[in-house]
C-alpha cells in the first residue's frame, strides 16, 4: 500500500498475469478476445469467481491448510493463463 501510494498502481506493472498477456500479444491488440461472450453472460463469471473465493474463506472445511491453499491457487493460476492465452490468440484471427 504505502509503495502504491507513493509510486502509483504498482501492480499494475509487476502483475505477472498482465505480463503474459502483454507477451502473447505483441503484434495484436491485447484488448480483443478471440471470442466475444453473449451478452446474457454478463458479469457472472465474475460473481461465481468471488462468490468461490468467499466460500473458500468462509466455509469451506480445512480452508487453511495447504493443500487446500495450493489447489485454490493453482486452479486460480491455470484459469487465469488460459484467460490470457485466449486472449492472446486475438492476433493469430
Amino acid at each position: 500500500m504505502p509503495i502504491s501510494l507513493i509510486f502509483g498502481p504498482v501492480w499494475r506493472t509487476l502483475n505477472p498475469f498482465c505480463t503474459v498477456h502483454l507477451l502473447g500479444c505483441r503484434r495484436a491488440n491485447p484488448d480483443h478476445g478471440v471470442a466475444q461472450l453473449p451478452a446474457q453472460v454478463g458479469r457472472w463469471p465474475a460473481a461465481i469467481g468471488l462468490f468461490a473465493f468467499v466460500w473458500l474463506e468462509l466455509v469451506a472445511p480445512e480452508r487453511v491448510t495447504i493443500p487446500i491453499l495450493l489447489l485454490w491457487l493453482t486452479l486460480y493460476t491455470v484459469i487465469m493463463l488460459f484467460g490470457c492465452v485466449w486472449t492472446a490468440l486475438a492476433g493469430g484471427r
